[in-house]
């Protein structure tokens, strides 16, 4: 699997060519693109045109024309790709609302949240042969990582599938004891190197070939982070 973590607040509103992204992509060899915390807009609409999809059964969760999963899936068409794509909401101020987002050039079978905590949640993607767990921590009460990672891990834990997590940087001591992994640390990498980046967590032993900063073709600003594992 090689997938690439984007942090879309690190690019530049307006300036992102999807295109020479997406070009980038597919010559490391990439088959997804997890966008954490993306960002859209109410007002801007639904789309007229995005491919497959889905969505979970929660009635809030829609996808709006100025998502950058829509330029996203976009551009992947353009290159005779058919990728698969999620949103899932975590919050929403006034008119702009944010959430997590996958492109897979696989499938998604299925979406759904769960409670952690008091006022925090985790977004899990079923993407067939492994499990993606993305946590959303609440930033408007008093940190609960203890609690949060235990009801977490309990609910996870008759999960039979591998499981990945991009959890919140707090959250890594508990999830250490847990058995949990980093992949810059499986990768024999410094963790210095991606230390201030959202950390990628694995629950089953395997090769992580190569972590590195992700950065568009051409360009020198950070943009995410890219892992390979075997």
């Amino acid at each position: 699997m090689r997938l690439v973590v984007l942090e879309m607040d690190r690019l530049a509103a307006g300036s992102v060519n999807w295109g020479r992204m997406v070009a980038g992509m597919l010559s490391q060899g990439v088959t997804m693109v997890v966008i954490p915390d993306a960002s859209q807009h109410v007002s801007a609409g639904l789309p007229q045109q995005i491919g497959d999809g889905i969505l979970p059964r929660d009635g809030v969760s829609q996808l709006r024309a100025d998502n950058p999963l829509v330029s996203l899936e976009a551009a992947f068409r353009e290159f005779g790709e058919r990728p698969v794509w999620s949103w899932s909401a975590t919050t929403r101020l006034r008119d702009v609302e944010r959430g997590v987002g996958i492109i897979h050039l696989g499938k998604i079978d299925a979406v759904w949240h769960r409670a952690v905590g008091e006022g925090s949640e985790a977004h899990i993607f079923d993407l067939g042969a492994t499990v993606l767990v993305i946590p959303h921590v609440s930033q408007t009460r008093k940190p609960q990582v203890q609690e949060e990672v235990k009801q977490l891990q309990d609910y996870l834990h008759g999960q039979i599938k591998p499981m990945m997590m991009l959890p919140p940087l707090e959250w890594m001591p508990r999830l250490r004891l847990r058995g949990w992994v980093r992949c810059d640390v499986l990768a024999q990498q410094k963790e210095a190197d991606v230390a201030e980046l959202r950390p990628i967590v694995i629950d089953y032993d395997c090769d992580v070939l190569m972590l590195k900063r992700w950065r568009l073709s051409g360009d020198t600003n950070d943009t995410g982070v890219f892992v390979s594992i075997a």
